[in-house]
């Protein structure tokens, strides 16, 4: 006997039918066009509920239909009392019973998103079973998505200067997170991260008379430094690693600019073949200061200058270059501080640590 649903489902039809082609009709709380009523078939649960399901549709379908875990577990399909294959095209009055995994078994395949493999006739289901897929893979596509701005910024030699908030916040995603898992999911494309940190980079362009700022001068002159062996030569920094007392350093004597004084870790020092040229050196006495960069990266707060100038005049330290820029609400300090040896270096990056909001203060390399 018809339930009394198909029974409702029978008047609002009777009602349709008065009514001309092009005309709509509200009929139960929804729109209804007559020329779409071609387009729908009519399909039964066991017990008698109807679904109202697009022309085309499959079992899938129909499992989706009932509910999104039902299809997720769907195994197989009896219509009408017959086992049928999952891509079995459903026709309208067809009683339809959904055979399912146990209970916290859904695992749809990924077969049934292809339209083209017959699976499923409604773009509902399949968005259903691609949301199942973005949930279950979000951790690995974050990896994945990680991996690939990481590998990008080091291509272009901006490791140390962009984060992946930044960008992020560049391609207008809130969540970090999120736009790591997109990229995995391959809805943001590589030119797309290039795009964003293209634009960041413009934006942490130095105003004109900062243009050198973290640019390493070739040496620089030097005080304080005793040479072994050798007297009456000019010594200098080297600009590509500029080290301060007490770090270990190495002098390399130069063809017409003396001793060139390198941290003993510097990358150029090691790589050096004309080791002859090599000597020993040390600091000295005569008490002097270096120019350090260091950055400062902290939420943004109005007293934050004021705190930040508080702690380097406490210890007479002078600033020499300042460049501030402000992304996603995060704002970066980058200044050019005088210090006389690494110890005052570490308490300026210590005490800097502790101003509220700061989130790091590091030193930073000149660039090449």
């Amino acid at each position: 006997r018809p339930s009394s649903q198909v029974n409702k489902y029978i008047q609002n039809l009777r009602q349709l039918l008065n009514v001309d082609g092009d005309t709509m009709e509200l009929v139960d709380g929804e729109l209804l066009q007559t020329e779409l009523l071609a387009e729908r078939i009519y399909v039964f649960t066991p017990r008698g509920d109807m679904f109202d399901l697009p022309a085309g549709s499959t079992p899938i379908d129909f499992a989706y239909a009932i509910h999104t875990k039902v299809g997720h577990r769907c195994r197989g399909a009896k219509v009408n009392g017959h086992m049928v294959s999952l891509d079995y095209k459903l026709e309208s009055g067809d009683r339809v019973e959904i055979l399912t995994a146990k209970a916290g078994k859904e695992k749809p395949s990924r077969d049934w998103m292809n339209h083209n493999l017959g699976y499923t006739g409604n773009p509902r289901t399949r968005s259903k079973i691609r949301a199942w897929f973005r949930k279950q893979e979000k951790e690995k596509n974050i990896e994945l998505g990680r991996e690939m701005v990481e590998r990008e910024l080091k291509r272009l030699g901006l490791g140390d200067t962009f984060t992946v908030e930044d960008i992020a916040g560049a391609l207008d995603y809130s969540k970090p997170d999120e736009f790591l898992a997109s990229i995995g999911f391959g809805d943001i494309q590589s030119t797309q991260i290039s795009g964003a940190i293209a634009k960041l980079r413009l934006r942490l362009r130095p105003d004109d008379e900062l243009l050198d700022l973290f640019q390493a001068p070739k040496t620089m002159p030097s005080k304080g430094l005793t040479v072994r062996g050798v007297s009456g030569l000019q010594t200098r920094l080297a600009g590509c690693c500029t080290p301060i007392p007490p770090e270990p350093i190495i002098g390399y004597i130069t063809r017409n600019q003396g001793v060139t004084i390198h941290s003993k870790d510097c990358k150029t020092m090691l790589a050096i073949e004309e080791r002859e040229r090599l000597i020993e050196v040390e600091w000295g006495v005569e008490e002097s200061t270096h120019p350090v960069p260091i950055v400062i990266e902290a939420f943004r707060r109005p007293d934050l200058p004021e705190n930040i100038t508080k702690v380097l005049r406490g210890r007479n330290i002078n600033v020499s270059k300042t460049k501030t820029t402000i992304s996603n609400n995060i704002l970066k300090v980058m200044l050019i501080v005088h210090v006389p040896d690494v110890e005052q270096l570490k308490w300026v990056l210590s005490k800097i640590g502790e101003i509220p909001n700061v989130l790091d203060v590091r030193r930073q390399k000149w660039s090449d």
